[in-house]
């Protein structure tokens, strides 16, 4: 009987931890790039995996909200004010990062409008544009420039580790008292 019960406890956190797994955390720096290769820290955007349509076929996961956006000196754009978003991220990698986004955001307090594309497999057709509240183009060094992702940072669901880490100090701890 107490195998039984062993075997179902080790299923049962089995099972919880695998459906853990796939919330993860993705934040990535955007950076312009100049024409001589330098890059200048331009925003960051943060994503959360757990609710990704994912794609078997290509093993793909795709996002439409963000978990934070900074993008210029726009600090946390509020989910309301992006009018289009879309990441790609490799869901048997995630350490990799994103594979492709595109974005299109209208700040509501300053009327100012950002948009932006990359697409890991032709980095080099990344950009973004900048618009004042008139809706012309930004064009004094700022605006109209390519744009890459830094190295990614992922960051594990931290409730499926704790519990994990809970079950061997409570097991731990039931041998010692045995003892």
């Amino acid at each position: 009987m107490k195998i039984l019960v062993k075997l179902f406890s080790a299923l049962a956190l089995s099972a919880f931890l695998a459906g853990t797994a796939n919330a993860t955390l993705i934040t990535q720096r955007l950076l312009e790039v100049a024409q001589n290769g330098d890059t200048t820290d331009i925003g960051s955007v943060t994503i959360d995996t757990a609710g990704a349509v994912i794609d078997s076929t290509y093993g793909t996961g795709t996002v439409s909200s963000v978990v934070t956006f900074n993008f210029l000196d726009t600090v946390d754009i509020p989910q309301s004010d992006i009018t289009f978003f879309e990441a790609v991220f490799d869901t048997n990698d995630l350490s990799a990062g994103l594979e492709y986004l595109v974005f299109d955001v209208f700040v509501s307090a300053t009327g100012w409008q950002f948009d932006g594309f990359y697409d890991d497999f032709d980095p080099a057709s990344g950009y973004y544009t900048v618009y004042d509240a008139s809706g012309l183009a930004f064009s004094n060094g700022l605006a109209l420039g390519a744009v890459t992702l830094d190295t990614p940072a992922t960051v594990s669901e931290p409730a499926g580790i704790a519990l994990f880490g809970t079950l061997l100090g409570l097991i731990a701890w039931r041998r010692k008292k045995m003892a």
